[in-house]
């Protein structure tokens, strides 16, 4: 399998797969997943804070929380952690799936 088909995310059903097998997230866990996926380098909390959640008052630690459940849903399908964290740089998808 090719690193597309181990995971992507489907907009239009609004919904992300991993490893063929659709993880359970909230509409916030998408969007951010989303938005880091998006970003091919690391991205740092505020900016998903700013681009996920604008219009609402929510610390950055907010966005750590929010990426340690997706990582523990992935943790459940595959066994490893979808995203990772780099101190002072942020976050992104993990390069082996």
């Amino acid at each position: 399998m090719k690193k597309e088909e181990l995971f992507y995310i489907d907009e239009a059903e609004r919904r992300a797969v991993l490893l063929g097998y659709i993880m359970p997230l909230t509409k916030s866990e998408l969007k951010i997943l989303t938005f880091i996926k998006e970003n091919d380098k690391y991205t740092r909390a505020d900016d998903i804070m700013q681009a996920v959640f604008a219009d609402k008052e929510i610390t950055r630690e907010n966005a750590s929380v929010h990426v340690c459940v997706i990582n523990r849903k992935a943790r459940r399908i595959s066994g490893r952690n979808l995203i990772e964290c780099k101190r002072y740089k942020g976050y992104r998808i993990v390069d082996k799936i």
